[in-house]
């Protein structure tokens, strides 16, 4: 009897609570979202301020962005409480920042890094609903499986009938969070690293390294081979310098002429005086005029004492010979 008396009281004193719990908000959002308001007309962070409440004895509010960069810190301190560790709270505060035209809501795992396994609900709303507010069909989304508010999904789920103030969310049940425990930054990255794999992607990894640096290897291979074969088909086909001409194998062609003709030139000792000097075109020269132009040899005029000997041969008076006047002969 007396357990039921203090059953009746907490729950009483429960519900008074529920009741007072209330939701505020100045944030506005943009007329492109307002699909994500619910029947009551009531913006996405109006009904996140009251899902928070939910767990607190008085009002709960959700400020506006400060940037359009920025986002909502996540859960911390006192404020861990299965109300805001829900996904159901994740998924409308995330809606709170895009409808407000902010770029950067932050991942599943950044806002749930402060929330032990047993505060965690996907899908599910672990209180009923707070009264005063309706929540739309889309907050009951799971955001674990891409790790992030999917609009697009979001959006094709407005249609659907909502959970009203008072109602108990079907089938809310708290499911264990194992993921890794995460920093989180303000503004919080638009992704966030998952955890690394394990040995099959290290193998193919490794696997992708060693191809990849034999194929290079055969490749380089290959290209000096089509260049050495390129280098001696040229080679081969490179036309042969045509030869020197033998300079020492060079003969002057000589006049045909008599045996006595033909004899090797030799210079010829100065006269004596009173010889006769044989030049070219003169007879019995070895040097016929059909070869040779007809030239006379004129030696230098007498130069210096007039006392001493003449070393020439006097003048001849015969035609074509010499003439004693001083001559130059081209």
């Amino acid at each position: 009897m007396l357990g039921n008396i203090l059953s009746a009281l907490i729950a009483a004193a429960s519900c008074s609570l529920l009741v007072k719990a209330q939701g505020i908000t100045n944030a506005t959002c943009l007329p492109a979202y307002s699909w994500m308001d619910n029947s009551l007309g009531q913006n996405a962070c109006l009904v996140a301020a009251y899902i928070s409440s939910g767990c607190t004895t008085g009002t709960w509010t959700v400020p506006a962005l400060t940037s359009l960069t920025s986002s909502y810190n996540p859960p911390n301190g006192t404020g861990v409480t299965d109300c805001r560790c829900s996904t159901v709270e994740y998924q409308l505060i995330s809606a709170c920042v895009v409808c407000q035209g902010g770029t950067n809501p932050a991942p599943w795992l950044n806002w749930a890094t402060n929330c032990p396994a047993n505060l965690i609900s996907v899908g599910t709303y672990p209180h009923p609903i707070p009264a005063g507010t309706s929540v739309p069909a889309w907050a009951f989304l799971d955001p674990t499986v891409k790790n992030t508010f999917d609009v697009t999904a979001a959006l094709a789920a407005a249609n659907l009938p909502e959970t009203p103030g008072g109602a108990t969310s079907s089938g809310a049940t708290t499911h264990p969070f194992n993921g890794p425990t995460l920093t989180p930054v303000a503004p919080f990255p638009s992704s966030v690293s998952t955890p690394a794999s394990t040995g099959s992607s290290s193998t193919d990894h490794t696997g992708a390294i060693v191809g990849g640096v034999v194929g290079g290897v055969l490749g380089l291979a290959l290209l000096c081979a089509l260049i050495f074969l390129f280098m001696r088909r040229s080679h081969r086909t490179a036309p042969a310098p045509a030869p020197a001409p033998d300079m020492g194998m060079y003969k002057p062609q000589m006049p045909m002429g008599s045996p006595q003709q033909m004899g090797s030139p030799q210079m010829a000792a100065y006269p004596s005086p009173g010889q006769n000097m044989n030049y070219p075109g003169s007879p019995g020269s070895a040097y016929l005029g059909s070869a040779y132009p007809h030239q006379q040899y004129s030696p230098p005029p007498h130069v210096g004492n007039p006392q001493m000997p003449q070393a020439y041969p006097a003048p001849s008076t015969r035609p074509g010979g010499y003439s004693g006047a001083g001559e130059v002969g081209y």
